[in-house]
């Protein structure tokens, strides 16, 4: 991972820097028990207002569910 961080340009020392706050690990696990809680088994997954959708969306399935979120 930090060789393909360093390929792209990314300041390394910061980099490790930053995965070393505690508070990345905190979200990270928080991420992870929502995960779990909703029963989520894998990536990529879409959740908008309150549908959630499995898998790979089409950018019309998410614009359609953006416009019903902001509908209700």
């Amino acid at each position: 991972m930090l060789k393909a961080a360093s390929l792209s340009g990314l300041d390394i020392a910061r980099l490790e820097k930053d995965m070393a706050d505690p508070s990345v690990t905190e979200t990270l696990e928080r991420n992870f028990q929502l995960q779990r809680a909703l029963g989520i088994e894998g990536t990529p997954a879409v959740i908008v207002g309150t549908e959630f959708v499995p898998g790979a969306a089409s950018l019309d399935t998410l614009k359609a569910l953006v416009a019903r979120a902001r509908a209700q």
